[in-house]
């Protein structure tokens, strides 16, 4: 998942200043360049393209440049706002009053929509007190109001506040004979609680943390079958195991010990080969699906490790095994995750313009796919789920709350055409993309990777002016500090 942070960003190209790049985060979704190498690993390496210029989906137009003194930061607002996606009253910064929005679900959702973060943690606040003082089935499910005041609190960085009442959820709940839903509400708070003591710098306590309650589940996992309700029980604790582990995997990654966290991904390959080799015909794609998740995962370790020969080995693997299986190949998280990982390794090969074209290829797949899909802030199995062994590992290794796609692709796209020297035409993708819609696209590291591409294409005074416009494009959607870090947008 992508992960704010108070101080200046530094994911993306605005560490890019240096020629050759030795290394990039992980967590980013970058691959470092290892030097210029005849042999090719990559299994069908395509051939790179005479020339490539991406075109922008939508073609949002440029942030102009004032043509006239009467031209205000208003004004030009409003002209790279006019292919906007978003109704023309989002676009004037006319957003829901609180006292107008209805205390219900569909009140909650507006104020989420309208990403008014501040608005929302007053509207759950006030929806947790009348839950209090009366129980009333006009009123939301308390773990409904709950999870979306926890992204609230995330998305505002408050994490002290998030951590503290992450914990008292969860000894409200614990210390109880819990029914599913509230086993699995218990299981996702401890994780979440968790990634946010990683997020303030706690990494090396949580890591502690997870393994006891890895082992907790375990012991859960394999406790007495007692016909289908305790089997369902178990198969339930094995996808919050399974969560665990690549819990502790970023724990391992935030601390920057990559040779852990690659252990600990061995171990949940080799746990994934143990349980499908007794499996059932129906769960067999559910385990392919949990080994190519995998793969996916260690390909982007690996390269960030420097061994591209092993990465190509687990891309291989992958693309074979999704080839096996058609419900894989019509999965458009499966396809799109083997579209960033293959850019990965085009672009340790020093491919760049191949790259560009498949972080291209990404970014347009993505957009769509996130349009219509969203898995919330909270991991959750999905309602009704009939749970199975297989389905357990696919569900966790699918759904866990890694860094976006689309950030990835954003993120590693501006590394290819940097590299190109096409600053102008990595400024046109990410206006474009945030001209779609803002409130998606406009986070700290699409918004901060422009703000450093205007810093080295245009003079101070035109780098500073274009700034001012995405300001005020992000003011007016009520993307403001500490939503979007004032850091971000690179003032002086």
């Amino acid at each position: 998942m992508s992960t704010p942070n108070r101080s200046a960003p530094t994911a993306g190209v605005g560490s890019i200043r240096r020629e050759q790049v030795q290394g990039v985060d992980p967590l980013a979704g970058g691959a470092p360049s290892t030097g210029a190498d005849p042999l090719s690993y990559l299994a069908t390496p395509p051939q790179p393209p005479s020339s490539y210029s991406p075109t922008p989906p939508h073609q949002a137009p440029p942030l102009p440049f004032p043509q006239r003194a009467q031209d205000s930061v208003d004004f030009l607002a409003d002209v790279f706002l006019k292919n906007c996606v978003l109704p023309v009253e989002r676009q004037k910064g006319i957003l829901p009053k609180l006292a107008e929005v209805p205390l219900s679900m569909e009140g909650l959702r507006e104020l989420r929509n309208s990403c008014s973060w501040q608005d929302l943690l007053k509207l759950t606040q006030q929806l947790l007190s009348e839950q209090h003082r009366q129980s009333t089935a006009s009123l939301p499910e308390r773990g409904a109001v709950l999870a979306v005041r926890f992204e609230a609190l995330f998305r505002t960085k408050m994490l002290d506040d998030l951590q503290a009442e992450l914990s008292r959820e969860i000894d409200s709940l614990q210390g109880r004979p819990l029914v599913e839903t509230e086993f699995d509400r218990v299981c996702s708070y401890r994780l979440l609680l968790q990634e946010v003591r990683i997020l303030s710098g706690n990494a090396g306590s949580v890591v502690e943390d997870l393994l006891a309650l890895h082992e907790e589940l375990l012991q859960l996992e394999h406790g007495e079958d007692n016909g289908d309700e305790s089997r369902r029980r178990s198969w339930r604790a094995s996808y919050w195991r399974w969560a665990c582990s690549l819990q502790l995997v970023n724990a391992f990654l935030r601390l920057r010990q990559w040779r852990r966290a690659l252990l600990e991904l061995r171990k949940i390959q080799r746990g994934l080969a143990d349980e499908g080799s007794a499996q059932h015909e129906e769960e067999k794609t559910d385990f392919c699906y949990a080994r190519v998740a995998l793969s996916i995962r260690l390909v982007r370790l690996l390269l960030q490790m420097g061994d591209k020969k092993a990465a190509n080995a687990e891309y291989e693997s992958a693309v074979n095994a999704v080839a096996k299986y058609p419900a894989l190949t019509a999965d458009p998280f499966l396809q799109q995750s083997l579209l960033l990982v293959q850019g990965l390794l085009q672009f340790a090969e020093e491919l760049y313009e191949t790259a560009a074209e498949t972080f291209s290829h990404l970014l347009d797949a993505e957009r769509v796919r996130e349009a219509h899909f969203s898995r919330g802030f909270l991991l959750f199995p999905k309602e009704g789920t009939d749970f199975t062994r297989g389905c357990a590992s696919k569900l966790a290794l699918a759904e866990s709350r890694d860094d976006s796609l689309l950030s990835a692709g954003v993120n590693n796209l501006c590394l290819c055409l940097l590299h190109l020297k096409q600053n102008h035409a990595a400024i046109a993708r990410l206006e474009a993309l945030i001209g779609e819609n803002p409130p998606r696209f406009m986070s700290d590291a699409v918004v901060f990777n422009l703000c450093t591409l205007y810093d080295l294409s245009y003079s101070p005074e035109a780098s500073q002016q274009k700034k001012k416009v995405l300001q005020k494009v992000a003011t007016r959607f009520g993307l403001v500090d500490p939503v979007l870090h004032w850091r971000s947008f690179r003032s002086t």
